[in-house]
């Protein structure tokens, strides 16, 4: 098709240019796939059935495993033969291990699938924006299946999970409220377009911390006061006590206060653009 056609100039409208970088994200990093060999036995017609879920009509069979997170979808798959055939030809569970099999295997390698839907999965496949700023998302935010562009994926923090500990601290959340909230587990290697290496560890979901503790607290309000005054406690024990008085920090000129206060993780002076470290 030459390039300056009506209908290479028709088709380019219809088609998003791809950048020619590598950006080393999961798919760079999970282990090299091995495709299973085909033997007569898959090919087998089922001789065990699926207990009382046979009475279901097949349309309603499929609504429900399509609904099924995909960790108990696969585990539901290796029950039988005749449970892994009703997996295999549900249409979002195909369209989903045909067109885009490296999702399938990032969710599962870093552990998240207890949290994502085939349904979902699917839906967010067949999605072409961005769902923070509308642009094109070439990305999945495999956490919680999130579709994102690069640049809502690298600036927004809502796409930085924590590890448990910090949120905790950040959120004012109970160590039983973190360990339920949507979680994966990093794997070794090597991210990002500035190559970071990144070491095995466990991080959780950012917004999902943030509601949790706007939930716990009762407003965004009150949970930055929780978590100043825990702050103001955790400085105190290691200082000793000795923290500025609220006379010295009404001394100071205003830009100043924010920074010399305990509370500086938590409040900005003027002309401050960023959250002091």
């Amino acid at each position: 098709m030459e390039e300056d056609s009506p209908v290479a100039r028709a088709f380019h409208k219809f088609t998003y240019p791809r950048l020619r970088l590598n950006d080393h994200t999961l798919d760079d990093n999970l282990p090299v796939f091995q495709p299973q060999r085909d033997n007569d036995r898959s090919h087998a017609l089922p001789t065990a059935s699926i207990g009382v879920l046979d009475i279901l009509p097949p349309e309603l069979l499929a609504e429900i495993l399509c609904q099924l997170d995909l960790r108990t979808l696969l585990d539901f798959r290796y029950v039988n033969r005749r449970a892994a055939d009703l997996v295999n030809y549900l249409p979002q569970y195909k369209g989903i291990t045909t067109h885009a099999r490296n999702a399938l295997r990032g969710i599962l390698s870093i552990e998240t699938g207890r949290w994502i839907t085939c349904a979902a999965l699917y839906e967010k496949l067949c999605t072409p924006v961005c769902e923070q700023c509308g642009d094109f998302g070439g990305y999945l935010y495999l956490l919680t299946c999130k579709r994102v562009c690069f640049l809502c994926l690298s600036r927004n923090p809502i796409y930085l999970p924590l590890p448990p500990g910090r949120a905790s601290r950040k959120f004012g959340l109970q160590r039983q409220i973190v360990e339920r909230l949507p979680r994966m587990k990093a794997i070794p290697g090597t991210y990002s377009p500035n190559e970071k290496k990144v070491a095995k560890c466990t991080l959780v979901d950012y917004e999902s911390a943030l509601h949790a503790g706007v939930a716990l607290h009762g407003s965004l309000d009150a949970m930055l006061k929780r978590v100043s005054d825990a702050e103001v406690m955790r400085n105190s024990r290691t200082t000793g006590g000795l923290l500025p008085s609220p006379a010295f920090c009404a001394s100071l000129p205003s830009g100043l206060v924010s920074l010399a206060s305990p509370y500086a993780c938590y409040t900005y002076g003027p002309g401050l653009g960023v959250e002091p470290s």
